[in-house]
């Protein structure tokens, strides 16, 4: 309805995929419904935005409108923590690359790397996201490689390029990381120069860190077949 009646049906297709511009819908939709109808119908503009990648000033603006138009601050906090808009210092940061744990508690992946306290000779870095289907595809397979290397001194990795908090902690536990100690939500991979300089910009994506969080494999193989056992049992001197 909102795409057809609201929008006609308009897409912008100019870009590198269809835009759809649901700021228009949203500021457009009282002229449809009201009450709650239009109350919902707005959410699910704002969701929209998240997922057509509009700017977090551009989403805040329209969270602001929805609080004052409606006054549901409970959706407003909840739509905050769930896509990380609570998060705006930590997004921003440029002193490296800071990662979201399981229990929601904050680090960075120099303080996770940084002179181990373990056996720890490889960390193997897994970017993924819960929409990337090749990368789920692997998931099972880096469970058993994790199974077979972490006891030889490989430390396991997996970096969510996820936006949608919600959507990472369903993809977490159908693939067995919700308490698994090292599975993490990436909260600030566009401000990151490490990001650009690795240029991740495209997923699956596997890197090797040695024990002082240097890059030694800056497109390292996938979990599947036996190429990464090769790679790191090479570095591991076995």
């Amino acid at each position: 309805m909102i795409i057809n009646l609201v929008l006609n049906g308009e897409e912008d297709r100019s870009r590198n995929k269809s835009y759809i511009n649901y700021k228009e819908a949203y500021d457009k939709l009282p002229n449809y419904l009201e009450g709650d109808l239009l109350a919902y119908a707005r959410k699910i503009c704002l969701e929209q935005m998240v997922s057509f990648e509009e700017s977090n000033i551009n989403i805040r603006k329209y969270l602001s409108k929805f609080l004052s138009d409606h006054q549901d601050s409970a959706f407003v906090a909840s739509f905050e923590e769930r896509y990380l808009l609570a998060y705006d210092a930590e997004i921003n940061s440029t002193a490296g690359l800071i990662l979201m744990s399981n229990a929601g508690s904050m680090l960075t992946l120099s303080d996770l790397v940084k002179a181990p306290l373990d056996s720890t000779q490889l960390y193997y870095v897994d970017f993924w996201a819960s929409w990337c289907a090749p990368c789920r595809q692997a998931m099972p397979f880096s469970e058993e490689k994790r199974a077979l290397f972490e006891d030889k001194g490989v430390k396991f990795i997996y970096l969510s390029m996820d936006r949608d908090k919600q959507k990472w902690e369903t993809a977490s536990l159908s693939h067995h990381l919700e308490t698994y100690e090292h599975s993490y939500l990436l909260i600030n991979p566009e401000a990151q120069q490490f990001i650009k300089d690795l240029k991740i910009d495209f997923i699956p994506r596997y890197i090797i860190l040695n024990s002082e969080g240097k890059v030694i494999e800056d497109n390292a193989p996938g979990p599947e077949g036996e190429q990464l056992d090769e790679v790191l049992l090479e570095y591991l001197g076995s």
